[in-house]
């Protein structure tokens, strides 16, 4: 019994200073490589960050504005606040607990970026649907409701960028960041 006992001794000590010197990362170096991550797509992509937000829209090329979250955002179209160059007064606008829906492509900040989901109209009119300000809607990341509330309009399109802490639990428990183009529709 003793000899067994020895056995397993000897077998445990050598798998506890595996463990204990394996290579992971810090949470703390993965943020930093997370923000490198960002910065390097931006840089690549010749995007200009500005902390004002812009006042026309389409933004000016290239132009994203950064969120004091830290949401990056590229507003693309309006929507239909404006109809062939006429104020629309009956545009909807986003409230609390609307439905909205999204189309969206959703992709990694690499150098080779991939494409990982790609919600089209082939699979459903408006697939990704939640309900605007409601945080405990897990259709629907805090990115994706920071931005309706910058899109705000019906048929409003635009890019983002969502670091992890803003993206999905499976983002920010893996410390992911992703870039997302979409276009949402409101559901009174």
């Amino acid at each position: 019994m003793k000899f067994l006992f020895r056995i397993i001794i000897a077998l445990f000590i050598p798998s506890l200073l595996i463990v204990s010197c394996s290579n992971d990362k810090t949470y703390a170096d993965q943020l930093k490589d997370e923000q490198k991550l960002i910065k390097g797509f931006i840089a690549r992509q010749k995007i200009q960050v500005v902390t004002k937000m812009p006042t026309t829209i389409p933004f000016p090329e290239n132009v994203y504005y950064k969120t004091s979250t830290g949401l990056y955002i590229r507003l693309e179209s309006e929507g239909d606040k404006y109809i062939n160059g006429v104020l629309n007064t009956n545009v909807d606008s986003a409230e609390t607990n609307d439905r909205i829906s999204f189309r969206y492509i959703q992709y990694t900040l690499s150098s080779t970026p991939d494409t990982i989901s790609y919600n089209n109209t082939a699979e459903s009119a408006f697939p990704a649907t939640f309900y605007f300000n409601d945080l405990t809607d897990k259709n629907a990341c805090a990115g994706w409701q920071e931005a309706v509330t910058l899109m705000k309009y019906h048929n409003a399109e635009a890019k983002i960028i969502v670091y992890s802490k803003l993206g999905f639990e499976t983002d920010e428990n893996y410390v992911i960041p992703y870039g997302y183009d979409i276009s949402m529709t409101i559901r009174k």
